[in-house]
This record gives structure tokens, C-alpha cells and sequence, in this order.
């Protein structure tokens, strides 16, 4: 008990002959933090007034913003349409960037896209992993028909017949991507998941349309370069797009 006091009285004496080096660290300490704090206040407040005079400053057509959200796949028979992913991201994409920019947008498009599927049935399609082609399914507003127009066959589903989810999925190519994965409309082919997927698990795809971008060089193009048929590194990329139902 005695040396509990005695160190009490220590601590106590201690305060009292060194509370002005305290008091100064307390104040440094304190003052460090309100720093810290208004820091990111202060940059924030920064950057959207550097935003906003960037925006008002440009001259027209000369602005482009793109939106991205992510989330992972769902299986569709397990959720209702009105709270699927797809829905959650156009709210997203209105809610963050549609009404915040709204006077500043001219026009806008929406690009939906799975995840990289592999593609099999073709020789030439079953290659080792770092050089075999790939694909996502996409879906993408705005481009027809000022902007695209189908050049080999018909747009998916354009007959009017409902999308059967128990036959082939009906997709269509850029001209580019036929070339690469030597497909024509009336072609099918088999696709699986490129991450953590089987053979085994594939749905089987009908190509039934090939488009080409009447002018690639157009503004609305602007960001989207890989959304289209392309070589990366070695690895070709071709996208199956297909409609909205789909």
C-alpha cells in the first residue's frame, strides 16, 4: 500500500512541475488532429469548386464523363426486376451523375456488361488461357441507328419473338469480331465463365448479326474504345451484344 502512495505522490508532483511541456503537447496534440480533419474538408471543398469552374469554363462538346458500378452476378430467377443489379446501377448512375450534371450533359448512354466469358466448339477457340479470346455480353443505348448499322444478317430478337431461356442466347458481332473468331450469323457457339468456370457450364450462344460503327471517330464513342472488338496484349476481346430483355 505504501508504494502505491508513493508512487501517487510522485505522478502528482510530477504534473505539477511539468504541466506547461503537458499543456503544450495536449494544445500540439490537439491541434494536429482539427489539421488532419479540416484537411480533407478543406480538399474536398477544393476540388469541387475546381469541378464546377472546369465545367463552366468548357466550351461546348468538350465534356465527357463516364460512371462505372460494379456488383456481383445474380442469378435472376432469385430477385425481383425491380431490385436486380442491373436496375440498382441505372438508379446509381441517374441518382450520382445524371441530376448533378444535368446541365452540363447533352446526351447520355447506358453499357451493361457481364463478366469475360471463354469461348468453346472451335478449335481455334480452345487455346491455353493467356492467348485464347474472350467476351463479355453486352448491352449498350444510343446506337442505332444513327450511329451503328447492321451489315450481315439482323439485330437479336428484332423479329419480335421473346427471349427463350432455355435455347440459344441470340447476340450480335462487330464486323471486326467476326473476323477474329471466324463467326457468321447462323453460327452458334458454347460460353463459360473465364473466372472459376467449367466446360461444363456453358450457354450456348446463336450468332444471328454482324454491325459496324458507321463513324468510329464520333464523340459518343468517347471512353468505350475497348467495349468493341480489339487485340490486348496478344488476348482477343470480343463482346456478344445483344438487348436489353436478353
Amino acid at each position: 500500500m505504501s508504494l502505491l502512495r508513493l508512487a501517487y505522490l510522485i505522478a502528482l508532483r510530477r504534473i505539477a512541475t511539468g504541466w506547461r511541456l503537458e499543456a503544450v503537447l495536449f494544445l500540439g496534440m490537439l491541434l494536429a488532429v482539427s489539421l488532419m480533419a479540416s484537411g480533407v474538408i478543406f480538399s474536398n471543398l477544393i476540388e469541387e469548386a475546381a469541378l464546377r469552374r472546369t465545367l463552366d469554363r468548357l466550351p461546348e462538346r468538350e465534356l465527357h464523363v463516364t460512371a462505372r458500378t460494379y456488383g456481383a452476378l445474380e442469378e435472376p430467377s432469385a430477385v425481383s426486376r425491380p431490385n436486380t443489379f442491373y436496375e440498382r446501377g441505372l438508379e446509381v448512375v441517374a441518382r450520382e451523375v445524371g441530376e448533378p450534371f444535368s446541365d452540363y450533359v447533352q446526351d447520355e448512354s447506358h453499357l451493361f456488361q457481364t463478366i469475360s466469358f471463354y469461348f468453346a466448339g472451335e478449335p481455334e477457340l480452345e487455346l491455353n488461357d493467356n492467348v485464347r479470346p474472350r467476351g463479355k455480353v453486352s448491352y449498350m443505348t444510343g446506337m442505332f441507328p444513327d450511329r451503328a448499322e447492321v451489315v450481315a444478317g439482323s439485330w437479336p430478337y428484332s423479329d419480335g419473338r421473346p427471349v427463350d431461356p432455355g435455347g440459344p442466347l441470340e447476340v450480335a458481332l462487330d464486323v471486326t469480331g467476326g473476323e477474329i473468331l471466324g463467326l457468321s450469323p447462323g453460327d452458334e457457339v458454347d460460353a463459360f465463365l473465364a473466372i472459376d468456370g467449367s466446360p461444363d457450364d456453358s450457354i450456348r450462344m446463336r450468332v444471328v448479326g454482324l454491325f459496324s460503327r458507321t463513324n468510329p471517330d464520333d464523340e459518343f464513342w468517347y471512353g468505350v474504345q475497348r467495349t468493341f472488338s480489339h487485340i490486348e496484349d496478344g488476348v482477343p476481346i470480343v463482346p456478344l451484344f445483344t438487348t436489353e430483355t436478353a
